[in-house]
């Protein structure tokens, strides 16, 4: 029997359809993106909301780690990608701009030195990630959107999926496509062999080999309408499907066999679908706004799903007003309003574990951190005094497993 994640079944905050997840590499957060144009990061463990960001001016279709967490892209159909400190949540330099019409999907190179892009202009765009320059000139084939776009486990290849209905094959050096074009228009690439799984419009999903150029076994059946999205889990053994039929499918990737009932829970289509990094949870999101939590072993929807705070709020570095301070239990502390100091305004700011310092960092300041000791043990209290100011080449920005670190790993207590 399938459940959802006891307690945290469905996590709220945006409030359009969601449009893409991803997990970090280590697994600790969640990124969604929604056509509320924004980015919201969630605690994977607890559900609990950690913050969003803003600066795309359309909806946010796609969102990609690095390989070392340290940073990720966004692709929006605003026309343009926007890289992110994964720590700071602060914009890598100017958006990314090439394409002539909105960007549908990204993804970096497994050695992290190259971010692609699909559009609705027909191309992909091979990016470097370091100097957001395009390498090549853009890649041309498809006659339609082209909506998805990864690489194969080793980086020889890249596949982009259209709605012109075809897959293709890419040398991500010379740019030229194999000659051979596959049916489908959702790619997903097997981390640990060379397969890409394919979905379609009828509602099936065809798994290719790359080596051989040939389908592995006959085509999964089980949706009963046309397929959404596609993702392999880490170890490459399973394949999860979503579709127009509002359920998820857990497939054995080996054998093609359906492991288990459908999941459900959604109220309508479900567009992203993503495993976590160890494999035991699933994350969906879709056009019901929401984001659920899926237990891979068991489980069918929980009757008590957690919703987050209606008033959280976490501004991201284009926000000047106020911030609503939260504890590790996500308790509201205090609104503090710094509107006539901007100079002063947290950029992130957290208490402790034992909630015995309040630990800050400034807009405007970057590379202080600041350090204030609570003057009461009642937590109904906030008054602190100053007791250090530390500067870092790595500002301190969220809680992790109880205590607080910094962008290069360091625990701060």
């Amino acid at each position: 029997m399938n459940r959802t994640v006891p307690g945290r079944n469905t996590l709220k905050g945006h409030v359009d359809e969601v449009n893409t997840i991803v997990y970090s590499p280590d697994g600790a957060h969640i990124l969604s993106g929604s056509q509320d144009k924004s980015i919201w990061g969630w605690d994977s463990k607890t559900g609990s909301p950690i913050g969003h960001l803003r600066g795309h001016t359309n909806k946010v279709a796609s969102i990609a780690y690095s390989p070392d967490g340290t940073c990720f892209v966004s692709a929006s159909w605003d026309g343009t990608l926007q890289v992110w400190n994964s720590w700071t949540g602060a914009p890598i330099g100017e958006p990314l701009e090439g394409h002539t019409d909105a960007v549908a999907s990204a993804a970096y190179s497994p050695n992290g030195r190259q971010i692609i892009s699909g559009s609705h202009d027909h191309t992909i765009l091979i990016w470097d990630s370091h100097t957001h320059a395009t390498i090549q000139k853009p890649l041309r084939g498809h006659t339609g959107p082209v909506n998805y776009v990864t690489y194969s486990q080793n980086g020889t290849h890249i596949i982009s999926g259209s709605r012109d209905h075809t897959i293709m094959i890419w040398d991500p050096i010379t740019g030229a496509p194999s000659q051979e074009r596959l049916k489908g228009y959702i790619v997903a690439c097997s981390p640990t062999r060379f397969h890409v799984a394919l979905g379609s419009d009828d509602e099936t999903i065809q798994v290719w080999d790359l080596q051989t150029g040939k389908p592995i076994y006959e085509p999964l059946r089980g949706h009963s309408l046309p397929i959404t999205a596609i993702s392999y889990s880490p170890d490459g053994n399973h394949i999860i499907s979503a579709s127009y039929d509002i359920t998820i499918r857990i497939w054995d990737s080996l054998t093609g066999a359906l492991i288990r009932t459908p999941l459900k829970g959604h109220t309508s289509i479900i567009w992203t679908i993503a495993f976590s990094p160890d494999g035991k949870h699933i994350a969906s999101g879709g056009v019901d706004k929401t984001i659920r939590m899926w237990d891979t072993q068991i489980g069918t929807p929980s009757t008590e799903p957690l919703r987050s705070h209606g008033d959280f709020i976490r501004f991201s570095v284009y926000s000047h007003i106020v911030e609503l301070v939260y504890n590790l239990t996500n308790t509201p502390q205090n609104i503090y309003d710094f509107l006539g100091d901007s100079q002063a305004m947290p950029f992130n700011s957290f208490w402790d574990p034992h909630r015995k310092h309040f630990i800050s960092t400034r807009l405007q300041q970057a590379g202080i951190i600041y350090v204030q000791q609570a003057l009461s043990d009642d937590p109904d209290q906030d008054d602190v005094k100053d007791i250090e100011v530390t500067r870092s080449s790595h500002p301190l920005v969220i809680p992790s497993n109880g205590w607080l670190r910094t962008s290069d790993g360091k625990v701060q207590f």
